[in-house]
């Protein structure tokens, strides 16, 4: 029961006009009172209990005073009430501990949040205070789903369970909260959190969208809707290490479009797009956003347009010379701009001298047809190419288990001769030129000649002794194994067949 307390005076102006205004002379009532109401009903009830009991105060105290006050007078004490019984206590509310939002939460309490959410959207405040409750559950759920994932490295697995956990939560803003853009962004600032938990969660979101671009294969998203991209440039968002990120991304981007693993330039735009919008606001450096769109452009664009006017300046010459030493193949450049891409020119190394032939003829002619190139100067970075080669070898094709074990294969007696075309990277086609004029070379022989940095030398020989890719065993290897040695020693294979 909730006694009247208003009192009521009529006030005489000096003029004799009488005025009309009833106002009450100690407001000051209304708050003791509802202070000792709000006191017992945080004794007695449950957070939403608590609420629900609230809303039908308010609403009979607001019938009770509609012909004892004017509209300011009115307004003056329902905003009494509403603090005392609501603002002053809605934190503590919604947090407490068995009956709060974190427990709703866990129980599935999806009416009483509903019901909360929509009560408390009536308060100044009222929301953001019940989605801040809601933080505890949010870093406990979160940071268990991390730090799970941590202990497995793979990939899919990490993605699938962030995944899973932002649908999580896009449901609760659907179907409970209205879409409610606060609850994205309180959800966000726990993801960056949370996130931190495992260091690779940078690199595994860079592949999760490399894949997403990639040709081939799709080990995880080929059948992803566009949803989870989404949710996944939502988490890049709220990254604390975009750094990192960026990184993994120019990598994996600079490998798609120099190795031409690139779907299109639309779809490269519409995910630079996306990630654009992710950092508007301050969310991150927009150079970095800047970089990828120059490498983009100098991929399809640029690239396309110097080889356009260098291939029409190679056939006016090929008509009027023939086909020379400077024009003795089909040639491929992709110039990029070097601010924009994450390559080092010092890892440069010697390419054979038919190459360098050719890549001299074309400077010459970009330094012609680009009045704005003469003061620029065209580095060769052979690490990034790749070189289709026409082949021929010397015996028929077999298993690569009747390969002899440490023992180098025989050349055919016959030299029965097959032509193949095969694609390789420009590191692999430097050490085959070798075998031009070289039966068997060991490691440290083709390091010398080449000049190739020691790793990527061995990636590239492990390409071609291996069988995890179309190359297996184009070279045999003595003794066999993966670990390459310096006096290891390397032989055609020439019973290679393509895969």
């Amino acid at each position: 029961m909730i006694t009247d307390v208003s009192k009521m005076s009529v006030e005489q102006k000096s003029d004799n006009n009488v005025t009309n205004n009833i106002i009450p002379l100690h407001l000051n009532h209304y708050t003791e009172h509802f202070q000792t109401v709000s006191k017992d009903f945080l004794f007695n009830y449950c957070a939403c209990g608590y609420f629900k009991n609230a809303e039908t105060i308010i609403h009979e105290e607001i019938d009770k005073i509609k012909l004892k006050f004017d509209t300011p007078t009115r307004i003056e004490v329902v905003n009494i009430i509403k603090t005392e019984l609501i603002v002053k206590n809605m934190k503590t509310i919604v947090e407490m501990e068995n009956c709060g939002v974190v427990y709703m939460l866990k129980n599935n309490q999806n009416d009483d949040l509903k019901w909360m959410y929509n009560f408390l959207s009536s308060v100044n405040g009222g929301v953001k205070v019940m989605f801040d409750g809601m933080r505890p559950y949010f870093r406990e759920i979160g940071k268990s789903v991390v730090l799970g994932t941590n202990r497995n490295s793979d990939v899919n697995t990490c993605i699938q369970s962030l995944l899973d956990l932002k649908r999580k939560f896009n449901n609760l803003k659907v179907n409970l909260f209205n879409n409610d853009t606060l609850f994205d962004e309180i959800v966000g600032e726990e993801f960056n959190y949370f996130l931190e938990f495992n260091p690779l969660v940078p690199e595994y979101l860079s592949f999760f969208i490399d894949e997403k671009l990639r040709k081939g294969k799709h080990t995880y998203i080929k059948n992803n809707p566009e949803a989870d991209i989404d949710n996944v440039i939502y988490m890049i968002k709220y990254l604390k290490n975009k750094v990192k990120f960026e990184q993994f991304y120019r990598i994996n981007l600079t490998n798609r479009l120099l190795h031409c693993k690139s779907v299109s330039m639309d779809n490269e735009n519409k995910m630079i797009s996306k990630l654009e919008n992710a950092y508007a606001n301050g969310y991150g450096r927009l150079l970095f956003i800047s970089k990828i769109k120059g490498m983009v452009k100098d991929k399809f664009v640029l690239s396309k347009t110097i080889m356009s006017n260098y291939k029409q300046c190679a056939n006016v010459i090929k008509c009027i010379l023939g086909t020379t030493e400077s024009y003795a193949f089909d040639l491929n450049v992709q110039v990029l701009t070097s601010i924009n891409w994450p390559v080092d020119p010092k890892t440069m190394h010697e390419i054979p001298c038919f190459g360098k032939t050719v890549f001299d003829e074309f400077q010459k002619l970009y330094k012609k047809n680009n009045q704005s190139g003469n003061n620029k100067k065209l580095i060769l970075l052979p690490q990034f190419g790749t070189v289709e080669l026409n082949a021929i070898f010397y015996g028929k094709p077999c298993s690569p288990k009747k390969l002899f074990i440490d023992e180098l294969p025989s050349i055919s007696e016959k030299r029965d001769a097959r032509k193949l075309k095969i694609t390789v990277s420009t590191n692999q086609m430097q050490v085959l030129d070798l075998f031009n004029a070289h039966n068997t070379l060991t490691f440290n022989e083709i390091q010398i000649k080449t000049k190739i940095p020691r790793l990527s030398l061995i990636n590239a020989l492990q390409d071609m002794t291996t069988s995890s890719n179309h190359l297996q065993h184009l070279l045999v290897k003595v003794p066999m194994g993966e670990e390459i040695k310096l006096t290891d020693k390397f032989n055609v294979n020439e019973t290679f067949q393509c895969i």
